[in-house]
């Protein structure tokens, strides 16, 4: 006995469903927000005056960049 297109189409529909809530249960709290990482005016100032700083600041952007670059 052959589904019906229906039925093929209802199970497709609820596998994709299925897919997207299992990656948002895998993938929740992993995520840092760009308003947790905002520094402190008076850091930012401190800092951009500093050259050890801005290397260390440099070096941890190409870090969170790598890191994003993978999650995609």
């Amino acid at each position: 006995m052959m589904p019906s297109i229906a039925a093929i189409t209802f199970g497709i529909i609820g596998l994709v469903v299925v897919a997207i809530a299992a990656e948002v249960y895998l993938k929740r709290n992993r995520r840092t927000s760009l308003s947790s990482m905002k520094p402190k005016s008076s850091d930012v100032r401190h800092h951009a005056t500093e050259e050890h700083s801005m290397t260390a600041l440099v070096a941890k952007n190409d870090r969170l960049e790598k890191e994003n670059t993978k999650r995609k």
